[in-house]
This record gives structure tokens, C-alpha cells and sequence, in this order.
């Protein structure tokens, strides 16, 4: 089940052995929902799957983590006992309305991160909690933001800052705040 996802290739298995990784999952299954979004699901002994998405981020790169990850009893199935792909995209289908990371940007600066986020990605509706490497984001679109950014705004911001604030709001926070931007540790080549 190899998935070409906003120009990464990416092999679902891959995604699916790091969730079964964790010792509360038992079964995992992802998938790619709506306009090329990853999403997973998971049977699991306990009933919460907190933590599931930290725990993938910290092994994968980011453009490979599922925006969101649902817990199931069972995984549905076809008569042949495999798991049913086309029931398991309607339950994991991103509703934007619902969507935790699509909650619309706040203030006119997170709105106008979110339009430069369009005009990068290519993706109509970006949420103020959507993560630009999960949504295909990558170093070269990251660059790509910083400079724009700068040109723009007059903001500087190292290729590391972009990834320390990987979000509308982190990034909004960040920059309009005036505040400085830490540059944290993330490993080379990885996104």
C-alpha cells in the first residue's frame, strides 16, 4: 500500500507498524482521506489512544503522521475477513466542520499565514492547528515560507524556527508577538 501524499512517497505499512509499536494498540490501519490527508485507525486494549501522535511524530518524519488518529472496537471487514478500505475512509473522512486542526484561523495575522499556507500547499481551508509538514509541507516549502516572510513582512526566521512553530497558531504566536524565536534541535534530512 504505497501512497504518493503532496509529492512523498509514502508506504502505509510504515505508518501502521510504528502505531502497533505502542503497547495499547493492538491493530492499525491507515489510510489517505479527503484531498490527500492521512489518517489512521487503531483497535487498542484501552480506551484512549492519548499520546498515539507523539509517539509517531518522534519516529517518523512529519510529512508521514496522521493529522488524526481514531480508535475503534473493531476495524471493519469484508466477507473475506480483510479490512474493508472503502468503510475505513468513510470513518476516518476528515469532516472540516469537525476537524480539531481545521478550527479557522484566529485574528487577521493567523489569516494571513493560513492564505500564504494556501497559496504554498495548494490546499483551500487551513486550519489554525494543521501542521504545514503533515499537510506535504517540506525544507524546500519551508524556505520557500521563511522568505516570503520576510520579503512580506520584513520577519526573519531560520529554516529551524519554521519547524519550531509548525502551526498557523504556533507561528502567529511566534512572530506577531514579537517574542524570539528559539531555535530547537530536529534532525537533518528528516523532513
Amino acid at each position: 500500500f504505497q501512497v504518493k501524499v503532496r509529492g512523498h512517497r509514502i508506504e502505509l505499512g510504515e505508518i501502521e507498524s510504528v502505531l502497533e509499536e505502542d503497547s495499547r494498540v493492538t491493530r492499525a490501519v491507515a489510510e489517505v482521506v479527503g484531498s490527500g490527508r492521512l489518517a489512521a485507525a487503531v483497535t487498542s486494549h484501552g480506551s484512549t489512544v492519548d499520546g498515539l501522535l507523539e509517539h509517531v511524530a518522534a519516529r517518523l518524519p512529519a510529512y508521514m503522521v496522521p493529522e488524526r488518529i481514531v480508535a475503534v472496537e473493531r476495524l471493519p471487514l469484508t466477507a473475506n475477513g480483510k479490512v474493508d478500505r472503502d468503510r475505513l475512509r468513510q470513518l476516518l473522512g476528515v469532516d472540516p466542520g469537525t476537524d480539531a486542526g481545521s478550527e479557522e484561523p484566529r485574528g487577521s495575522w493567523e489569516r494571513t499565514l493560513a492564505g500564504l499556507w494556501t497559496e504554498l500547499l495548494g490546499i483551500p481551508e487551513i486550519g489554525r492547528q494543521h501542521n504545514f509538514f503533515a499537510l506535504g509541507g517540506d525544507s524546500l516549502l519551508a524556505t520557500r515560507m521563511a522568505e516570503t516572510l520576510r520579503r512580506r513582512f520584513g520577519i526573519e526566521l531560520s529554516l529551524r524556527q519554521v519547524f519550531g512553530a509548525p502551526t498557523v497558531a504556533e507561528l502567529a504566536a511566534r512572530t506577531a508577538g514579537g517574542q524570539d524565536l528559539q531555535d530547537v534541535e530536529f534532525e537533518e534530512g528528516v523532513v
